[in-house]
């Protein structure tokens, strides 16, 4: 099965996360011994069937920065501090901060930006811990609902995966109990894994981990009680009307479908659009005439790198415009991540990088023939949407250091000719999802949350904490500035997530500015 332009979106962008931390680790990591990967590897081999798909990426860094406090051969007497503070913690302490780790958030997120010096002295801090045995006198506070912060001191809501911060700057004692709440949670975790993978541990404990969140919700906000029977697997909003694309079903043999749903409505409308066999509605995307843009792809056996696309454009009520052979058109058949279409009908699609040095923004007439392509050499375009100008932008993950970067383009030139460096966070992996604001020229998405900006400014402006957002990507913006978030419930069968079985409950409409 080939995923979709958000999950494999989510999954490099964490990849890109990992690649980052341990960058910034590895001054402190004790040399481990020669053998020490085979030494993880048969770890997880002996793990009972269907115990590797637990691990999330969070996880696996947590084992291995265990292991490697445990195997290395030049442990120092400061990580014996850490190990006797970790093996301190009475059972009850150590079932808390596992508990801790079992929610749906991929990362830990804070609830405003760390300043600069707030994470110089983050840096500083670490280093005192493990290496000198400095700790906290006091321990996070621990809440169950975002409301309960009364903004002193830092808390820790679980089921967000959130720090909540003061708005004045962190004291040390602060950031000290910040890094002990980790340390004491990677061992916590790092424990149960020992004992799954010895059979000591009930496949329950998992459960948790996909329970549903209880959102605090604006009076901007709007619940759908969805009451169709499909799947929203892609989705795009133009005027008062959602077009939803739902995924084929290998399980019972159903092909992709095309629905609407007028927003207030629960019931949504399937579309006279027949969907080729083996094919899936990838993405999709409104131009500015109100057409709707579909991305269809097969994958073959699997690969990511070798997919069948094609584009089709229809009018709002479904009647076919265009269609185009999207791998005939670009001369390769790797998938694409991002689509978007400006006020003049040209659609843009930005290629899948991969490994590739560099990376292609394939632009497309309005009758779908190509215009052009844009070459990106320094680093990814991961999010496409059209501005309040009806113009395309696009995020740019920039260099190795994978910094957002808002993007404009010149199609006379078929360049990046507009590049707005450090307006977003830089430190929370990829923005994806944009689309043009009321108020403001583009709203943007991002594991953080939602950001406003306006062309040209020094800074975005964050406008929807993540922990206020349902989990998961935001799907696409509406016309009247809201985000569409979609409520699954997932098959969970002894603590493992089934992809391929979930029914939706709700739509989420998230005022975003």
């Amino acid at each position: 099965m080939i995923l979709d332009g958000k999950e494999r979106t989510m999954i490099d962008n964490f990849d890109k996360k990992i690649m980052k931390l341990a960058q910034k680790e590895a001054d402190r990591t004790p040399k481990l011994p020669q053998n020490f990967d085979k030494h993880i590897e048969n770890i997880l081999s002996c793990l009972p069937a269907g115990k590797k798909r637990r691990f999330t990426w969070k996880k696996v860094i947590i084992l291995a920065a265990a292991l490697a406090a445990t195997l290395s051969v030049t442990v120092t007497a400061a990580v014996n501090y850490v190990r006797q503070r970790m093996e301190a913690m009475n059972e009850a302490e150590r079932s808390s901060h596992f508990q801790a780790s079992l929610n749906a958030a991929p990362a830990d997120f804070y609830s405003r930006e760390l300043t600069d010096m707030e994470k110089k002295k983050m840096e500083e801090l670490k280093g005192k811990y493990y290496n000198e045995g400095v700790f906290p006198e006091g321990t996070l506070k621990r809440i169950e609902a975002a409301s309960e912060y009364d903004g002193n001191g830092v808390a820790f809501l679980a089921s967000r995966g959130t720090f909540f911060l003061p708005e004045k700057e962190l004291n040390d004692e602060e950031i000290l109990q910040i890094i002990d709440f980790r340390e004491k949670r990677e061992f916590s975790i790092h424990e149960a894994e020992s004992k799954a993978a010895a059979g000591e541990l009930d496949d329950s404990a998992y459960d948790a981990i996909y329970e549903p969140v209880q959102l605090e919700l604006t009076a901007q906000d709007q619940i759908i009680n969805y009451s169709g029977e499909m799947r929203i697997d892609a989705a795009a909003a133009f005027g008062n009307t959602l077009y939803i694309g739902e995924r084929s079903n290998k399980a019972n043999g159903s092909q992709a479908c095309l629905y609407q749903l007028e927003l207030g409505s629960d019931k949504p409308v399937k579309m006279e659009v027949q969907v080729p066999d083996g094919m899936d509605i990838s993405m999709m995307t409104c131009d500015g005439k109100g057409n709707l843009c579909l991305l269809l792809t097969q994958s073959e056996n699997g690969s990511f790198e070798n997919v069948r696309s094609c584009l089709w454009k229809l009018s709002p009520e479904g009647e076919e415009l265009e269609k185009a052979d999207i791998n005939q058109i670009s001369g390769t058949k790797m998938p694409y991540q991002a689509i978007a279409a400006d006020k003049d009908g040209r659609i843009y699609l930005a290629e899948w990088k991969g490994a590739k040095k560099s990376q292609r923004i394939l632009v497309l007439n309005e009758d779908c023939t190509l215009a052009g392509s844009i070459t990106c050499d320094d680093g990814d375009v991961r999010g496409l949407g059209r501005a309040r100008n009806g113009e395309v932008y696009g995020v740019l993950m920039a260099g190795h250091e994978w910094i957002p970067t808002i993007v404009g383009f010149d199609i006379q030139n078929f360049t990046i000719d507009e590049k707005y460096s450090n307006v977003l966070p830089d430190d929370v992996g990829a923005f994806d999802t944009m689309g043009a604001g009321r108020d403001s020229d583009l709203l943007i998405w991002g594991p953080y949350g939602i950001y406003t900006y306006n062309i040209g400014d020094q800074k975005a402006v964050a406008t929807r904490a993540q922990y206020e957002l349902p989990n998961g990507a935001a799907m696409c913006f509406t016309p009247g500035s809201r985000a569409l978030f979609i409520s699954n419930n997932y098959t969970v069968k002894d603590g493992i997530m089934d992809f391929d079985n979930y029914s939706l409950e709700k739509i989420y409409l998230m005022k975003a500015e």
